[in-house]
This record gives structure tokens, C-alpha cells and sequence, in this order.
């Protein structure tokens, strides 16, 4: 049976302080979640990602459950505290092209096909902490099998940076 959960931060901002309160799932606690709990695969695509970002993967990769689960993360552009803790980790860890102004804007979190949460959050330290951002987390529905086909192309897009 599927499901889909509309998420969001919790903003700063005193006009989208209490979205949470709506019913909306707390967007950092179930990325992290779905994160941690991959079985088999988990797949990040984050246009931009700071100190912040990185450090969350990296709480988020410390904390697995599953130690045998492969990782592949997409940026624009990595720096080297992300190239450092991809190769330390063994992630596969790419870089996409983006032409100027055009590209893909997505944020996608995938894990072993069942799982997808799709939204506006970048993995930066103002989109997930102060920001008001809002996403879906959608379990066991045809679309996450549609989305993960995204993943094909983007592999053929991008150049891998660490293997």
C-alpha cells in the first residue's frame, strides 16, 4: 500500500514557524531516516551542499543499519571535504553538468527502490535549519520505480569523481 507524507522544516520565519503543526513530517528526520535505514542502496542528488550537508551524511552514513549498503551521491560540484569523506566511505560520488543557468534543480532521495523523497531542500545549512522547505516522502508506489529510472540518466550525465 502506498503511502505519501507531506514534509517540511521548520522554518525560522515567524509566518512558517508551525507548518509542522499542519501535519507535515519533519523533512531533515525522515531524509536521515531514510538514510540510515537503506538496506541496499540510497541515493542522493543535492544540486548544492555545504559543511552542514556534509556533516549530515557523514552522521547519517556512521549511523547505517545495514553495513553492507552502497551509496552513489550527485552534486554540481564537490569540494574536497566531500571528495575526502566519498573515497573514506566508498560512495560513489558524482558531479553533473549544468549549462549556465539551465540543469537539473532536483533533490532526490532514493533507497533501495521502495523509498523516494523529492523536494525543494538542498543540503545546506539555511535550507535545512532555517529555511521553510517542503517535500513528499512516498513509500511503495509505482512513482518511486518512474523516479529511480531518473537515476540512469543521471549516472550517464554526470562524471564520477570517486568510485
Amino acid at each position: 500500500m502506498a503511502l505519501i507524507k507531506p514534509l517540511a522544516t521548520r522554518s525560522k520565519d515567524p509566518y512558517f514557524r508551525n507548518v509542522h503543526t499542519l501535519g507535515f513530517g519533519s523533512y531533515v528526520a525522515n531524509v536521515r531516516e531514510a538514510l540510515v535505514t537503506a538496506k541496499n542502496s540510497a541515493v542522493v542528488v543535492t544540486p548544492f551542499i555545504d559543511n552542514a550537508g556534509i556533516k549530515f551524511l557523514h552522521e547519517c552514513w556512521s549511523n547505517r543499519s545495514s553495513p553492507d549498503v552502497k551509496w552513489e551521491v550527485y552534486v554540481r560540484s564537490a569540494d574536497s571535504a566531500l571528495v575526502e569523506l566519498a573515497s573514506k566511505n566508498s560512495w560513489r560520488l558524482f558531479e553533473y553538468p549544468s549549462a549556465g543557468d539551465a540543469g537539473m534543480h532536483a533533490k532526490v532521495i532514493s533507497t533501495d527502490g521502495e523509498r523516494l523523497i523529492l523536494g525543494s531542500m538542498n543540503l545546506l545549512n539555511r535550507n535545512m535549519y532555517t529555511n521553510l522547505e517542503l517535500g513528499v516522502d512516498i513509500r511503495d508506489d509505482p512513482i518511486v520505480w518512474k523516479l529511480g529510472k531518473l537515476e540512469n540518466w543521471l549516472k550517464k550525465a554526470s562524471k564520477e569523481r570517486v568510485h
